[in-house]
């Protein structure tokens, strides 16, 4: 009986470990309704063909940080490559579609926000690098972005996600104005 428990226990984890590669490991999610942010890291195993995510809108501005793989992502119809390093920046009500590239693990941070947690502050347009003017980028590459503390923000909103602070709202806030600050400058 030891040895058939033994092999019965050695075929679920070969099992669970070789199904686990083709499916998507969350590495955690916060979404906090009342204030309308939206935080998710995920971690996708490579898988042997390309993940393809349907064309969505919201009411949120989004940005997306790529720590690691490829992505071609589609804005307003018109398609970029997307590569490590690199972050997205999507305005609220803007379609936007995504496909993962095969072959190489993918992970990404994910901050979703109301545009309405922005201050406007005098002769200071927070929001300007989100009204898609014809100088302005979808795609921060991640040349672009390495001399800011944009990184750095993106790792303490993850951190902040998961505590249990009573001020996990407010802190959020603070560091999502700070992201728009850096994208802004």
């Amino acid at each position: 009986y030891i040895i058939f428990g033994f092999l019965l226990e050695l075929l679920f984890f070969l099992w669970y470990n070789l199904d686990m590669k083709q499916k998507t490991r969350m590495i955690y999610t916060n979404y906090i309704s009342e204030n309308d942010i939206y935080i998710h890291h995920t971690l996708d195993s490579a898988t042997e063909t390309s993940k393809h995510y349907d064309i969505e809108m919201h009411n949120r501005i989004e940005l997306l940080y790529l720590i690691s793989g490829k992505l071609n992502y589609t804005v307003n119809g018109e398609t970029f490559k997307v590569t490590e390093g690199d972050l997205v920046v999507i305005n609220a009500h803007t379609p936007h579609a995504l496909k993962i590239g095969a072959g190489v693990p993918y992970e990404r941070i994910l901050v979703q926000f109301s545009p309405r947690h922005i201050p406007l502050l005098k002769n200071q347009d927070l929001l300007y690098p989100f009204s898609f003017s014809e100088n302005y980028r979808h795609i921060l590459p991640d040349s672009l972005i390495a001399n800011t503390k944009i990184k750095n923000i993106f790792s303490r909103l993850c951190k902040i996600s998961l505590t249990d602070s009573p001020y996990k709202d407010a802190k959020l806030l603070s560091c999502i104005i700070e992201l728009v600050t850096e994208i802004a400058i």
